[in-house]
Parts: structure tokens; sequence; C-alpha cells
């Protein structure tokens, strides 16, 4: 087991930190935001409350406000927002010290919100692994309604065993906690939790069941082996952890079929093709194609 880490959460108070977490969340937001504009008003004597707060330890999440939207495929979810001052400021505060330490957990072949990773090098990967000659069968599979399910104790339990400063963990279980379920989307330190949140599973996929050629990209997985029962071992397995250690449930509709591919960059440019010409399955960008779905 790696030694936990200390001692760490008097850095995201640190004010060269709450500066630069200012500067970073306000990136991509325009000017004339009203969260933005509201705060600049009295921006220092905002973020000297907010480490009043942190110092003090009583820092509370503010009021969310909740809306629905329709996103890819007519998929419909529920976006959390928080105010920019003082909730994005410190989500962005808290990562810039946790994340590196968060990262040293990932497999190489995770790509969701891991700096100097993407769809690119992910697409590389894949390319490289379907040169391989037993790469002849595919499994892809992903997590039913993966954010809203994730359990927030089982998100807790797994921080704790990387960190153990209490202040850190009582800091952090007051984010995960502020909604009744799941971490929400919208929120800046949902997406690298969350992915924090499968690394166990990962670790299990690639050093006990010693999958080869196994990619992630958020709860998007897809395996890649030799034959048809080796995928059907694998998904019995990874369903089973799902279900007993993470309390999640993988979606009925996994795929398991013998590979023909077509491998695309992010502007779909370049493209790969091998023999089979069949209805692509997709992860994030790197398409897989399909013969037969079926995980039984």
């Amino acid at each position: 087991m790696c030694k936990r880490i200390g001692f760490i959460y008097e850095k995201i108070y640190d004010w060269d930190n709450l500066l630069l977490a200012d500067d970073n969340a306000r990136k991509g937001k325009k000017r004339n935001s009203y969260g933005v504009r509201h705060h600049d008003k009295n921006r220092i004597e905002n973020l000297k409350s907010l480490q009043k707060q942190l110092m003090d330890d009583s820092f509370k999440t503010s009021e969310y406000k909740v809306m629905t939207i329709k996103a890819d495929r007519g998929k419909i979810r529920e976006i959390w927002k928080l105010p920019y001052f003082p909730d994005r400021i410190l989500h962005h505060a808290i990562m810039q010290v946790i994340e590196p330490y968060l990262n040293r957990h990932f497999i190489n072949d995770t790509y969701a919100c891991v700096r100097g990773k993407g769809l690119n090098y992910g697409v590389e990967r894949v390319k490289k692994a379907l040169l391989d000659k037993d790469a002849k069968w595919c499994l892809k599979t992903d997590i039913r309604k993966f954010y809203p399910s994730i359990d927030q104790d089982v998100t807790m339990l797994y921080l704790s065993k990387i960190f153990k400063d209490k202040r850190l963990l009582s800091l952090l279980d007051e984010i995960v906690h502020s909604t009744p379920s799941g971490l929400p989307i919208g929120l800046y330190t949902s997406q690298p939790i969350a992915n924090f949140v499968l690394s166990p599973l990962d670790h299990y996929i690639k050093e006990v069941l010693r999958v080869k050629y196994y990619f992630r990209y958020c709860d998007d997985m897809v395996f890649i082996g030799k034959t048809k029962n080796e995928m059907k071992v694998v998904f019995d397995a990874v369903t089973k952890i799902v279900t007993d250690e993470l309390h999640l449930e993988i979606k009925p509709n996994a795929a398991i079929f013998p590979i023909g591919y077509e491998v695309k960059n992010e502007k779909n440019k370049r493209k790969r093709r091998r023999s089979n010409k069949r209805q692509g399955d997709r992860l994030s960008g790197i398409s897989v194609h399909s013969g037969k779905n079926n995980a039984a």
C-alpha cells in the first residue's frame, strides 16, 4: 500500500493558490459573466473571506441550482451549478493541490481528465493494440447512470486510502456529500474524483485479471483479447467487482464481438480500417466495429 499523504490542507488556502484558483476558475467564462463581475467588485475581500473559512474549517457548500438538459443521443441529464464565489474558486483550489496525487494512481490507459492525455493519445494506443495478431475479440461496456449513481461513501473510503489529512478529508466529505447521491455533473471536482473512483477497478483488471489491452475513458471501457470466452470471463469478473465493491451497475447492453475497426482522430481527418466494415461502437472518438452485440 502506498504511503498516505498528509499535511496538505494548508496548501489549499495558501494565498497564491487561491489567486491562481480564481484565475483558473474564470477561464472560458465571459468577462461579463454575472458571477465573475459580482466577485470582482470585492475580489480581495472575498478571497480573504474564503481563506478564513478554510482556516477555521467553517466552509459550507452554497445552494445548488439544478437544470435539466438533453445531451448526446437524447439523454436527459441534470446539471448542478454552484456560485462562482466561493464554491467554484474553492474547487479549483482543491484540485490544484490534490490532482497530482490522484494522477499517480491512474493506469496509462485511462484518458478522461488526465493532463497530457486525451483522445488522440488513446487512439494511438488502440491502433497499436489492434496490430497485435491476437487482437481478435472486443468487449465494450459502460456503467449505468455513472455520475448520479456513484456511492459517496465508497468515494470517501477510496480518498481516505491515499490521504490521511483529516482536515482535507473533512472538506472533501463536505463537497462529496453536498448532494443527495452521486457526484453531480457540472462540478469541477466531479470528473477527476469520479475517474479516481474507478482507478482500483483499473488496477484489478490489469494486475489481477491480467488484461493486456484495456482502455477507459470516464466509465466507457474497451477490452481487446484473443477469444470470445476470454472476453466473457473478463465481463463476468468486472461486473462482480463493479456491483459488489463500487455499488454500481454495468449496463445490460454490453457488447462482445469479433474485431474489425475504424480509428479516427478528434477531427475525423484520418482513419484506418480492417476487413470488417460493419457498424462501429464508439469510445469517445475511438471506434471498434462490431459483429454481434452480446455479452451472454
